[in-house]
């Protein structure tokens, strides 16, 4: 979480304003302002649009994929993007907003999705279809025309009551597991992910392109706009 909350005001601050605020001085239009609690803030687009101007591109492909899964169009980012040409980081911006995809359910998802997308890999599928001999799953990430499923595993699952009052880590482990035996079975190969592999991108980035042909591999090359993460 940001430890600075940002302002737009259209007067001048104080020389004894709070450090913990940003002030933007400045009018916005009355249609990127709404009201939440009583409050005056920004709109979903226009703090998506502001956000992926000024944050680290990982934070705000969080957040853009956020807004998406809200029902919020990319199309509607995008315009509001280009009424602000000339501003620093527009190009940066733009590729955040037509990567990010409403599919992902999780930040860490999204953070390996930015791994792949830094790396030059194809842009891979969000919550991917697999029919298999158990009913119809959904993998986290994953390339169909490969046949690799990517799951990112959160420890939360495996601790008692962690997800829910009542939930039983040892049933979701069998139910895991099964679960990976049914999408092996039905030929699509399952790589997973956790929070342990933001030390090594390179060592899981290895592990899941060993299943891509030789080609995409060698031809992926490292986006600069992009930076690590």
């Amino acid at each position: 979480m940001p430890d600075r909350t940002h302002l737009y005001q259209s007067y001048r601050a104080s020389g004894r304003a709070a450090k913990d605020i940003v002030r933007h001085r400045g009018d916005l239009p009355s249609d990127d302002v709404v009201t939440v609690e009583g409050l005056p803030v920004t709109s979903l687009a226009r703090t998506v649009v502001d956000c992926a101007l000024t944050l680290h591109p990982l934070e705000a492909l969080v957040i853009a994929d956020s807004a998406l899964a809200l029902g919020l169009e990319r199309d509607e980012l995008l315009t509001m993007l280009d009424a602000r040409s000339g501003r620093r980081g527009i190009r940066r911006a733009r590729l955040v907003i037509e990567l990010a995809d409403g599919g992902s359910q999780s930040a860490w998802e999204t953070w390996v999705r930015y791994q792949l997308l830094r790396a030059g890999l194809p842009r891979p599928t969000t919550q991917m279809p697999v029919r298999t001999d158990r009913g119809l799953f959904h993998t986290d990430l994953g390339y169909e025309r490969w046949a690799l499923g990517i799951e990112f595993d959160g420890l939360v699952k495996y601790r008692p009551n962690g997800v829910r009052p009542g939930h039983d880590p040892a049933v979701e482990y069998a139910n895991e597991r099964a679960r990976t035996e049914a999408l092996r079975r039905s030929g699509v190969s399952v790589e997973r992910a956790t929070a342990a592999d933001r030390s090594n991108v390179r060592e899981m980035l290895s592990r899941f392109t060993q299943h891509l042909p030789p080609d995409v591999v060698t031809r992926a090359r490292t986006n600069p706009l992009l930076p690590s993460a």
